[in-house]
């Protein structure tokens, strides 16, 4: 319930924002705390979907009748690593302020649609998060964990929503590199202001408004990207600071992109 009342969040924050869509502006930060806040404290107050008489416990987890999982034991609130069992949905929030854990991972691929809403509110000690193999779409599920710091993605991935991992503020590294991405959209990674670098797949086609992080200096385009655009505002309010656009001299990406990111004023072309 947590998941579904912060998308509802999310959602609305998108509409008092203009630039990025994810109310982007930080004189509106009073207002995202409101709304993120009263979405935690109402879920709260919702006991979880199918959590009856019926349920039961088994190692790490609690199970519905249906064996859907709806929360943590005892004994799994005290593990630093959660691994999700293959099969398994989750369908109530999973790591909260009770849990230790630290890193989350599954076991076994899942559907290209498997549902990720559940699995952490934006106040667990979750600093790592592997992805199942399978799943097709990151959407809003880990924005707002404020300790979250490296996020691993399959290569099944083909779309990260816009404010993907938007106020994940302690997010440092993640491996778009490895994906089927073709639009970095606006906003992904909002205020993530501890990421410096960050590496494109050579299926990315466009690079929207404001979907890098301001504090970049370094984008990596990989060898084999073909023509696309790339904004010259990809760079969220970067107060000035030149970009390092890297890239192998002689490439297809040097063939595409190399002129028309040199003459622009905000970016410097590196040959690695």
């Amino acid at each position: 319930m947590l998941k579904k009342l912060m998308m509802l969040a999310i959602g609305a924050i998108m509409v008092v924002g203009i630039m990025t869509g994810c109310g982007s502006k930080k004189s509106d930060e009073d207002l995202q705390k409101d709304i993120i806040n009263s979405a935690i404290d109402k879920a709260d107050q919702v006991p979880a979907t199918g959590d009856t008489d019926e349920s039961y416990e088994k190692g790490d987890f609690k199970y519905n009748s249906a064996g859907e999982i709806i929360g943590l034991t005892d004994e799994g609130n005290e593990k630093e690593t959660i691994t999700i069992p293959k099969g398994k949905n989750v369908i109530s929030t999973l790591l909260t302020r009770k849990s230790k854990a630290k890193e989350l991972n599954f076991e076994g691929s899942v559907d290209p649609d498997y549902d990720m809403s559940y699995m952490s509110d934006p106040h667990s000690n979750l600093e790592k998060v592997v992805y199942p193999e399978g799943i097709e779409t990151v959407s809003r599920e880990f924005a707002y964990c404020s300790k979250l710091k490296e996020v691993v993605l399959p290569g099944s991935v083909k779309e990260v929503e816009g404010c993907a991992f938007s106020n994940a503020e302690s997010l440092e590294k993640i491996n778009l590199e490895d994906t089927q991405i073709e639009i970095m959209r606006n906003g992904t990674f909002l205020d993530c202001e501890k990421m410096t670098e960050i590496h494109l797949p050579d299926t990315v086609k466009k690079v929207l408004e404001y979907a890098i992080p301001r504090n970049v200096v370094d984008i990596y385009i990989a060898d084999n990207t073909e023509g696309g655009w790339f904004s010259d505002d990809m760079i969220h309010d970067n107060e000035g600071t030149k970009i390092r656009i890297h890239m192998k001299q002689g490439s297809v990406s040097d063939q595409y992109y190399a002129k028309t990111l040199s003459e622009s004023t905000k970016y410097e072309v590196v040959y690695d």
